[in-house]
């Protein structure tokens, strides 16, 4: 791993701010403040970021912390580079507040990420020097392009049209890709930019890009179907609460949950509600969908199996260990959950638990991901389990037995 020598740049946490749509319920609207509060006052999410892992086959790219991603090698977990520290950004880009959506690589492997201060960067990993102790002049150049707001949804990249699309505030973006490489050279080269579409209410979960269309989740509680090139509305679905995960494709169905603790399936076609779902609390677990059936969780620990034709209940169990926002994982036939509050699960797909497992001193909000026989997951922060002389930063479990495997080089 690299060693820096000088000049690591800060990443100092912002406050969590909220723009509230108009028109809502005000039981509903002071939930949410309340909740956003909580995150900003030092609540586990605080304004680190919920970023979900991303693997690929040279890294696996994780946010760490606040404000940061570190690259490990797929096979040690041992630490490879860090962004924004071994990188070169002009000043006023430098602190990065938190990552909520995960990065996307292209087929170049140019890495690009959003982040809550409004910025979009680009860089290339393969630009970085190969020496042991990287100084400041040894740092490569990397791109950053400020938007208007807070960037919470994440960004998502059509190569065939080389048009990446960002999510912030209540815009959806589209940014020409090639214009931030050339960003990554020069920073002061011009960068092609259009707001596609813009919606009632801040945008907080990615947008689903699909056969030319993109569906974008909102806050004023509506699921809008986009060309994806001209920016027109080809339809929009209305929940009675907002709406914040990202929808996820089942056959010709969306399923998108929501704030009005409900998940809702819509008809791809035409954007008709097939079926509702009503949790206990908001749906802010991004469904997974395995078969006919689809699992996910709420804000009072509670994990639902529920068909995916016709919205019946199959099971659920409550877990007790905090509200649960990541989207769980499923491997070799075992559900993988994670809470708030810093708890993973292995439950069957009966729905009996299988085994449990802490991760002390941090919260799990990201969306969990399988990879080969293992799960990743990006825990808030490092952690000191009992009795150990020094943090670790847990970066995957063994879905079979809940043990843990951590990274080094990280913290």
């Amino acid at each position: 791993m690299f060693h820096v020598k000088q000049g690591a740049v800060p990443t100092l946490p912002k406050g969590y701010v909220l723009s509230l749509p108009k028109g809502r319920v005000l039981a509903l609207l002071g939930l949410i403040l309340l909740s956003l509060l909580a995150l900003a006052c030092g609540g586990a999410a605080g304004s680190r970021g919920w970023a979900a892992p991303v693997p690929s086959d040279d890294a696996l790219i994780v946010s760490t912390g606040k404000g940061r991603l570190d690259a490990l090698d797929p096979q040690t977990l041992e630490g490879i580079w860090r962004f924004p520290n071994f990188w070169k950004l002009p000043s006023r880009a430098e602190r990065l507040a938190g990552i909520y959506g995960a990065p996307v690589v292209d087929s170049d492997g140019v890495v690009y990420v959003g982040d809550y201060n409004g910025y979009v960067y680009a860089f290339r990993p393969a630009d970085l020097p190969n020496v042991e102790v990287l100084t400041g002049e040894d740092r490569p150049p990397a791109a950053a392009f400020k938007l208007e707001d807070a960037i919470i949804g994440g960004v998502v990249l059509d190569e065939a049209s080389g048009t990446l699309f960002v999510a912030a505030g209540r815009n959806l973006y589209a940014i020409r890709a090639s214009d931030l490489v050339a960003r990554i050279e020069n920073e002061k080269a011009s960068v092609g930019l259009n707001v596609v579409f813009k919606t009632g209410g801040d945008i907080w979960a990615a947008p689903l890009l699909d056969d030319g269309k993109l569906f974008v989740a909102s806050l004023d509680g509506s699921l809008y179907a986009v060309d994806a090139r001209s920016g027109s509305e080809l339809w929009r679905f209305t929940a009675s609460g907002g709406l914040v995960t990202t929808p996820v494709l089942a056959g010709d169905l969306l399923l998108v949950g929501g704030l009005d603790s409900r998940l809702h399936a819509i008809d791809l076609g035409g954007g008709d509600e097939r079926w509702s779902f009503t949790a206990a609390n908001w749906v802010w677990s991004r469904p997974l969908v395995d078969g006919g059936r689809v699992y996910f969780g709420d804000f009072d620990g509670n994990l639902y199996a529920v068909d995916v034709d016709r919205g019946q209940e199959l099971w659920r169990l409550s877990l007790g260990k905090g509200p649960i926002r990541a989207a769980p994982a499923l491997v070799d036939g075992r559900l993988i959950v994670a809470t708030e509050e810093g708890w993973l699960f292995g439950v069957e797909p009966s729905g009996q638990r299988s085994w449990l497992k802490e991760v002390p001193g941090a919260s799990l909000n990201a969306d969990l991901v399988a990879s080969d026989d293992a799960v990743l997951i990006a825990p808030s922060g490092c952690s000191k389990p009992v009795g150990a002389s020094e943090k670790l930063y847990y970066a995957s479990v063994d879905p079979q037995t809940g043990e843990l495997r951590s990274a080094s080089g990280v913290c």
